[in-house]
């Protein structure tokens, strides 16, 4: 059976390099060691983040940066929130701060979110567990300057998934905006993959854990984006779910970045002046 049609005229091996990410990427591990370097250069210029435990298990810890300047009206800043990607089997926090100067100083606080890994967990754990941290800083809201009503997420690869799958489900009231960045929202073929059998997927919890599948009216505005060259099934299941996502009823923007790879399109999302920074910062809104 690995050797016949599995899903859109797709074999195994041709499954394995469509959901590869490092097939259309040039230099991965340089664009993964500029992850570290940004984030180390964050650190440097803001200041250690407060590390804020929201959970029992070893990775339910988050990296909070305080906004650079007070929120509007006393009512506290808008935040930030990043899910770092990596397959939900790898990633870090700690790899996950270089966004905070692009925001930090406009007046936006930002939280780098750890959580648990496959194969220890599984993705019903993963995702429980990313809304456990959305939920626990939205009651710390106060505390931590932050404007409650203002909580927006952002996700890549992975991370888009489970910012997309937090937006949709229990906690989906909690969240102001999303930008999912490069992501899986149909987890259907992705179970298929070699990227499904640490993950332990079966076609009934990919359907459950595909946010594709959760859709309905009353969701936050979404910023959809991809890289120009991710491979062809990022792309079409990004422009899949921008377009279900407005069939719903919501508000939608897809985005292509000219001149990126998986690995390096997060980056424009603190760029203003590319399409996917000035989307963010415009559903953000007034920081002043």
């Amino acid at each position: 059976m690995s050797g016949g049609v599995l899903y859109r005229g797709m074999d195994r091996a041709a499954l394995d390099r469509a959901y590869s990410p490092s097939s259309t990427a040039h230099d991965m591990s340089g664009a993964l060691r500029e992850w570290t370097v940004r984030s180390e250069a964050a650190r440097a210029l803001l200041g250690r983040p407060r590390e804020l435990r929201y959970g029992p298990a070893g990775r339910q810890v988050v990296d909070f940066f305080p906004a650079g300047r007070p929120g509007r009206g006393g009512k506290g800043a808008p935040l930030l929130v990043f899910l770092h990607g990596g397959y939900w089997i790898e990633g870090s926090r700690h790899d996950s701060a270089f966004l905070a100067p692009s925001f930090v100083p406009r007046g936006v606080a930002y939280a780098a979110v750890g959580y648990p890994l496959a194969p220890a967990a599984g993705l019903d754990e993963i995702v429980a567990s990313c809304e456990q941290a959305v939920e626990f800083l939205h009651a710390r809201a106060r505390d931590l300057g932050v404007d409650a009503d203002r909580v927006h997420l952002c996700g890549l690869s992975a991370g888009a998934h489970l910012a997309a799958m937090v937006a949709t489900g229990r906690t989906a009231h909690r969240v102001r905006g999303l930008t999912a960045v490069s992501g899986v929202y149909d987890l259907r073929p992705v179970a298929l993959s070699y990227v499904g059998e640490p993950l332990r997927l079966d076609a009934v919890s990919a359907t459950r854990n595909s946010p594709l599948h959760r859709l309905r009216a009353g969701l936050p505005p979404l910023v959809t984006a991809y890289a120009e060259h991710d491979t062809g099934e990022f792309v079409r299941q990004s422009a899949e779910f921008a377009g279900a996502w407005q069939n719903a009823g919501n508000t939608g923007l897809l985005i292509e970045e000219a001149g990126t790879h998986h690995f390096d399109v997060v980056h424009r999302c603190g760029d203003p002046r590319s399409a996917l920074g000035a989307a963010i910062l415009e559903q953000i809104g007034d920081t002043s």
